[in-house]
C-alpha cells in the first residue's frame, strides 16, 4: 500500500463534485450535494492519531487554523464514524471559547431523522456525516484555532482509516491505512472534506516502536515513547484537499536509496 505523494498533490487535477440526476416532470436534473457554511474556512490542520491495532479503534487531535469570515456562535464540519470528546476555539491573543448549549439544528439546513449528540457539550451531529458545535459566544472574524480530541473505528469497509489484512511468516497480520477519496477523509478526522477547501497539513503518528508510519511528506523528527511505542512527525504537506491526505500503519520491509540527482 502506498500513500499520495505530496508532489502529486501538487499536479492532480481535482475531481468534479459530486451530483446526482432526478427525474422531475420528465427531465432530468442536477442535485448539488449540500455545502458546509462558508463563514469559516480552515487554512492549516495539525493531526496525531494513535491507532490500536488489536481493538481496530483510534483516538486523535487535531487543531484547525482558521478564517473566520463572519462572525458565528457556531461551527459546521464534517465527520462520520466519530466521537468528539472535547472541543475548544483559541483565538490570538490567547484567549479561549468553550462550547455551549448543544445546536440542534444543522446549518446547512439540512435534516436527519435522529440527532446524534456527541460526549462534548454542545456538539450534534444533525445529519449522517456532519458535526455541529455551539460555542458560548460569538466567534470574531479573524484568524481562531478549533482543537478536537476526538474516537474513531479502524473499519473494515476499506474507506477512511481502515485495517488491513496480510499474512506475515504464517500469521495474520493487521495494518492501518487510508482511503479518502472522494469524501471520506471526514471517517479518519473531523475536517472541512470539500475538495476546494484546500490547506496544510502537520500529521504526527504514535505507534508500536516496530512498526513503519507512513505519510504524504518526509519523517521531520522521531522519537521514542514509555510502553513500547514511537512517535513520528512528517513535515508540512503543501495546501491540498483533503482527499489527498494518505497515512499507513504497518510492520513494513522496505528499501531506500537516491537517484542522480538527489
Amino acid at each position: 500500500v502506498r500513500p499520495h505523494l505530496a508532489s502529486q498533490a501538487l499536479g492532480s487535477k481535482e475531481p468534479l463534485q459530486q451530483s446526482h440526476l432526478t427525474l422531475r416532470g420528465g427531465m432530468a436534473e442536477v442535485c448539488k450535494p449540500d455545502l458546509l457554511p462558508a463563514n469559516v474556512v480552515p487554512r492549516h490542520y495539525d493531526l496525531s492519531i494513535t491507532p490500536d491495532l488489536k481493538e481496530f479503534v483510534f483516538s486523535g487531535t487535531v487543531r484547525i487554523d482558521v478564517d473566520v469570515v463572519t462572525s458565528t456562535d457556531s461551527i459546521e464540519l464534517h465527520g462520520l464514524d466519530v466521537i468528539i470528546n472535547s472541543a475548544q476555539v483559541t483565538l490570538p491573543d490567547g484567549s479561549t471559547i468553550a462550547t455551549g448549549a448543544a445546536a440542534l439544528i444543522s446549518l446547512t439546513g439540512s435534516t436527519g431523522a435522529t440527532t446524534k449528540v456527541h460526549k462534548c457539550e454542545g456538539v450534534v451531529s444533525n445529519t449522517e456525516d456532519t458535526i455541529a458545535i455551539k460555542f458560548a459566544s460569538a466567534l470574531p472574524v479573524g484568524k481562531a484555532s478549533l482543537t478536537l480530541t476526538y474516537d474513531g473505528e479502524l473499519n473494515n469497509k476499506m474507506c477512511g482509516f481502515y485495517r488491513a489484512k496480510a499474512m506475515l511468516d504464517g500469521k495474520e497480520e493487521y495494518m492501518a491505512v487510508t482511503q479518502h477519496e472522494p469524501t471520506d477523509c471526514r471517517r479518519t478526522m473531523p475536517c472541512f472534506d470539500e475538495p476546494a477547501l484546500k490547506a496544510t497539513f502537520d500529521v504526527t503518528l504514535v505507534v508500536p516502536s516496530d512498526y513503519t508510519a507512513l505519510s504524504n511528506m518526509p519523517v521531520r523528527e522521531e522519537k521514542a515513547m514509555d510502553g513500547g511505542k514511537k512517535e513520528v512527525k512528517f513535515d508540512t504537506t503543501p495546501p491540498m484537499s483533503t482527499y489527498l491526505l494518505a497515512m499507513v500503519v504497518a510492520r513494513l520491509d522496505f528499501v531506500e536509496g537516491k537517484s542522480a540527482k538527489g
